[in-house]
This record gives structure tokens, sequence and C-alpha cells, in this order.
């Protein structure tokens, strides 16, 4: 089965796979811009307002939350989940999941900060928002601490509204583990 939403901006030489059995299912959206090249393969679910670069590959199984941008010859490997509003720059391969709100770049794939511009620019987050979602990934990345330990601490220390919600049930949820730490 492949079912496609409305309003979907579909390029030349786009490739987008049905499910691979019947029970299965891939999908997408509404408002995503598939640019040239870009191969959506078996089983995959891509949110609304997602942009797919031109190149961008993805392996079956995987997902991406609305909002989610993957750069020019991008490659998500089985199963990777993107959150929203993150941003994978051109030309980086993902093997785990890449958390909600971030830029991920280089090969290895690593955090390289939050998506702060797109977050105030175009999602109108509140500026004391970004910063809780700024002290979290510090917390996740910086601290020199387990990713359990962050968890904890960010659950103690940050107010939780919905932003730093979704983050946290990202990573507990996450099957393969987050980009640049160890599954939980």
């Amino acid at each position: 089965v492949l079912e496609i939403g409305n309003d979907n901006t579909i390029r030349e030489k786009v490739i987008i796979n049905r499910a691979t059995f019947a029970s299965g299912k891939t999908t997408i959206g509404d408002r995503n811009f598939l640019l040239e090249g870009v191969h959506v393969a078996h089983d995959n679910h891509i949110g609304s307002d997602c942009i797919l670069g031109n190149g961008a590959k993805t392996a079956g199984d995987c997902v991406l939350d609305d909002k989610s941008i993957l750069g020019s010859g991008v490659i998500l490997k089985h199963g990777c989940r993107i959150g929203s509003w993150s941003l994978l720059r051109d030309g980086t391969r993902a093997n785990r999941d890449v958390p909600p709100y971030i830029i991920a770049a280089h090969n290895p794939i690593a955090y390289y900060g939050i998506n702060a511009t797109l977050l105030s620019k175009v999602g109108n987050v509140d500026e004391e928002v970004i910063d809780h979602i700024a002290q979290a990934y510090r917390l996740i990345y910086q601290s020199g601490t387990s990713l359990e330990n962050a968890v904890i601490t960010i659950k103690n220390v940050i107010p939780i509204g919905p932003e730093i919600k979704y983050i946290l049930d990202f990573i507990e949820s996450s099957d393969k583990g987050i980009i640049g730490i160890a599954k939980l």
C-alpha cells in the first residue's frame, strides 16, 4: 500500500516504493517537497511539511516526523527516525535516530547544535522554549554523563513543556539509539 497526501511537490526522478507486504504501508503526508532524485523506500512514513533535498535516500521502515529536513545526498539507514524540526546537512549518513530540533552533520553523523533559526523564525517558538531545548541538548551531548543520567537531570531541572516532553519521549522510545549516544 502507498498513500500520498495533499499538496506535495514531487520533482523529477523521484522513486517512492510501496510497502513490502500487503499488511504494510508507505505513507507521505501533506505539503512535502521531494526534490530531484529522492528515493523513499518501502514502509516509510513521512509526516507533513518535510523537505527531502536532491538525491536524499531512505532505506526501509524509516520515519520522518513533521517538518523534518534532509539535505541533498542524505542517506538514512534502515529503521531510522528523524524528529520534527531536525535538519540533516548535505551528504550526512544516519544509522541511528536523530532527535527533534537539532542540526546533524558530518560523517560519522554527529550533533551540531539546535535548529534555533528555523524554530524561532518559521516555527514561531518562544525564545524561552528554545533556551530550554538548548539546555536539554547540552545535558545530553556536552555534560559528559550517560544518556540515562542526562534524561533524569532534564526531568528534574528543565520545565517540561510540550517540546521537552517530545524530546524525552523520542529518546526513551528510540529502538536504534540516538546519534552520538549509545542506546539506553
